[in-house]
């Protein structure tokens, strides 16, 4: 490796020995999504493995493949998963966003720099007549998002949807607005029950004062549950797309905590770590530059916890909305899956759900965990 980045200038030298110090072979396998967990004697994520041949050692440092005598640092590790020469794996991993940003590494924090969740909250401004939605409004936003009806019904009894009416200026004192939050009540987001923007800030969702952004709602009841798997999504049509496709797929609800991130920017508290330990852990950012940094936000303080982290890319699947463009997201899956009036497409969630490995779950039901 000496030889590789030698021509590399001081300043870009520094940066990159400091992305390998950071940046583990645990941390790249999670990040690039490959099958499989890290450990001292796993499958290898590169090929066909039935005998548990590949192992990862020296804290997360080096790695060895015992069948074909692969081994080296993560710039081989990177460079063997993406087929790419160590020049550009050393080039790959200095221009990766979430990786490293202008003048440093990758921010991978450890427990003491998490952000520690308010234990009292001041409490967040909810609506004065926050309440669980009726029926007719489950049915006006499943139509909305394109979700089959028992997904939004299923958010209504986890208490992580409500409904209310908020200002957005002057012009418009009362909108009707869809409110995720959870029994935490440490974070919460509302959007326009019409799905155009809030005129205030021209943005479709708002973030309700006094939330503290680095709680994922839905893990307010986590503490009390038994459901040993944790999805972990972006945005708050996404947390309900999740519930949509986990149903068609087969998979137990009861079985599955969904939580959502309302941003890609924000990192997790230490408390939803905490929650988070020991948990069968899947994370599905969204398919841009900003869900490739949360991959790293997120994960990176879930290694080494007791539980499994895996990290799924809707892009991965590649489809396209009917107008062209590449989804992206859950939700946007479910668009695609699902049209108004049609049952939703049970090839593609069993896809998707097979690709992140939570197929035991719908095949043991109730004898999983």
């Amino acid at each position: 490796m000496q030889n590789t980045h030698q021509h590399l200038s001081r300043a870009v030298k520094n940066r990159f020995v400091n992305i390998k110090e950071r940046f583990t072979i645990p941390h790249a396998w999670i990040f690039l999504g490959l099958p499989g967990h890290p450990g001292k004697s796993v499958s290898s994520p590169f090929r066909a493995d039935h005998k548990a041949s590949f192992s990862v050692f020296q804290n997360g440092m080096l790695f060895k493949d015992h069948a074909t005598g692969e081994m080296g640092d993560v710039v081989d590790f990177v460079s063997l998963a993406l087929k790419l020469n160590k020049t550009d794996a050393i080039g790959w991993l200095l221009r990766e966003p979430g990786l490293s940003g202008p003048q440093s590494g990758p921010r991978l924090p450890s427990h003491r720099q998490l952000p520690e969740a308010d234990p009292s909250p001041r409490g967040i401004d909810f609506p004065a007549d926050m309440r669980p939605p009726l029926k007719t409004e489950i049915d006006h936003l499943a139509q909305l998002r394109g979700l089959g009806r028992v997904s939004v019904k299923e958010a209504v009894d986890r208490n992580l949807l409500f409904v209310g009416t908020m200002r957005d200026g002057d012009s418009d004192p009362e909108v009707p607005s869809w409110i995720l939050t959870d029994s935490a009540r440490r974070n919460a987001q509302a959007r326009r029950l019409d799905g155009i923007p809030w005129k205030v800030i021209g943005a479709k969702a708002k973030t309700l004062r006094g939330s503290k952004a680095s709680w994922p709602v839905g893990l307010g009841d986590a503490k009390d549950s038994e459901r040993s798997a944790v999805v972990l999504v972006e945005g708050g049509p996404d947390l309900l797309a999740a519930l949509h496709l986990l149903f068609h797929a087969g998979i137990p609800l009861k079985e599955v905590t969904v939580a959502a991130m309302f941003g890609a920017t924000q990192g997790l508290c230490l408390e939803a770590v905490k929650l988070l330990e020991g948990h069968q852990v899947w994370i599905l950012p969204h398919g841009d530059t900003a869900g490739g940094r949360a991959v790293t936000k997120w994960a990176a303080p879930l290694l080494g916890r007791g539980g499994q982290v895996h990290v799924f890319r809707v892009t991965q699947l590649g489809y396209r909305l009917p107008c062209g463009s590449e989804v992206k997201d859950l939700n946007d899956l479910c668009r695609v899956a699902c049209f108004a009036g049609e049952p939703p497409c049970l090839r593609r969630c069993q896809t998707l759900c097979d690709h992140f490995n939570l197929a035991p779950l719908a095949e043991k039901g109730e004898e999983y965990g």
